[in-house]
């Protein structure tokens, strides 16, 4: 068998990759078979990821108590493989809430337990290799996710959810062939962990920040998936959408989830090859202008998308908004598992700061969406934007004052 690294890769594979399936055909499933429209669809979208962030938060008291970790990720990727696709067997909005939303409990705890394990290396340079690796294997199903719901969801709306149940349920089975963490790491654990103690306290300094770097980043990347989905149907009814621009290319005419999917890919892919990058570049680490840097792209990135009507323009967007939220992540993720003795803690956390995101990308934007028009919140996003880096800024000083402040208490007198 495949050793257990690559065992792990695998389950976050096919974790994600199930997990998409679900939730880029939710939207449709919304608005044709529910007719609900963007309001539903970032309502029902938040709600799940209310859940989800609930459930990372509240489990980051007790996770990393457990003996072993893994014993979370199998319950995780089972409890999603049997609620989340059960959803749509009966066509009803409620129904559809009720067992989508509980369903995303789960992922909650494979997540952590997923990052915790490949984040046991006490190594600082071979950790972010393998978190590299972790990040890419995830990001790969994220990105081909979209592509199986574009080829299953004409042939029937279901099918895309049932891809959902077969990869979650083959992400369990893998997880259950892991070793347990402690088989992994090196003999000369501990003396690897103090050789990079300055590392660790410098990932301390910076956590804070990151984990809200995070949450703007996954507002975006989810509002995106959740209400930017809308924005394709509208211009596609109204005979915008077009390849290049109105004046040089005719309206596009296939259904706005193909258009879509291919932009889910897109943005999918440039998160995969930031975290390859990030993991075999030293450059990004403990430098909060890369930060500030691609969340600004990513706020300019949505500008450009409250107007425009070009499918190119908008892949090229997509791209950035990918790689931005890729940047947040792989930060954030970093510096949680910097520190060996609450890194299970700090992932449930890291991945709550991933559902908070979601959860205002989807329900924040949908309801601003409903209310002032699809393109408003997209326009307005340079000022939430602004907004959240001050605040990062200031999280970011704290951390430092903090981290010398426990110095200064753990000097000799």
């Amino acid at each position: 068998m495949f050793k257990p690294h690559y065992r792990q890769f695998a389950a976050a594979f096919l974790f994600d990759f199930a997990m998409v399936c679900g939730l880029t055909a939710s939207p449709f499933y919304i608005f044709n078979i529910l007719e609900g429209g963007a309001g539903m669809s970032g309502v029902i979208t938040g709600l799940q990821w209310a859940l989800y962030a609930a459930a990372s938060i509240v489990s980051a008291r007790y996770v990393g108590r457990l003996a072993n970790g893994l014993l979370m990720g199998i319950v995780g990727a089972l409890g999603f493989a049997i609620l989340f696709p059960l959803g749509v067997v009966i066509s009803n909005p409620y129904f559809y809430v009720a067992l989508t939303t509980v369903g995303m409990i789960f992922p909650a705890l494979f997540w952590p337990a997923m990052q915790s394990w490949v984040g046991a290396e006490p190594d600082p340079a071979v950790r972010t290799r393998r978190l590299a690796l972790y990040n890419l294997s995830w990001t790969l199903g994220l990105t081909c996710a979209p592509f199986a719901t574009w080829l299953l969801s004409p042939i029937d709306y279901r099918l895309p959810f049932l891809a959902t149940a077969l990869a979650a349920g083959g992400a369990a089975a893998l997880v259950a062939s892991l070793p347990h963490e402690s088989r992994m790491t090196a003999p000369d654990a501990e003396a690897t962990r103090t050789a990079n103690l300055g590392h660790t306290e410098r990932s301390e300094a910076h956590l804070f920040s990151a984990w809200l770097s995070l949450v703007l980043g996954s507002t975006l990347f989810n509002a995106v998936t959740a209400v930017f989905s809308f924005r394709m149907e509208e211009l596609a009814e109204a005979g915008a959408l077009c390849l290049l621009s109105p004046d040089a290319s005719a309206p596009l005419s296939a259904e706005p989830v193909v258009y879509f999917s291919v932009l889910a890919m897109i943005m999918n892919a440039m998160r995969a090859g930031t975290s390859l990058v990030m993991g075999h570049t030293h450059v990004w680490q403990h430098r909060f202008w890369v930060l500030v840097l691609f969340q600004a792209a990513a706020a300019a990135a949505f500008w450009v998308l409250s107007f425009t009507t070009s499918l190119a323009v908008m892949t090229l967007c997509c791209a950035v908004v990918g790689i931005a939220a890729g940047v947040c992540f792989f930060a954030s993720q970093s510096y949680s598992v910097a520190n060996s003795l609450k890194k299970h803690q700090r992932v449930s956390i890291h991945e709550g700061m991933v559902g908070l995101g979601s959860l205002l990308g989807a329900v924040g934007f949908g309801l601003l969406a409903e209310w002032r028009g699809t393109p408003w919140p997209f326009a307005n996003t340079p000022l939430f934007i602004v907004g959240g880096l001050v605040l990062e800024a200031a999280l970011l000083r704290m951390g430092y004052v903090h981290v010398r402040k426990k110095l200064t208490t753990k000097a000799p007198a």
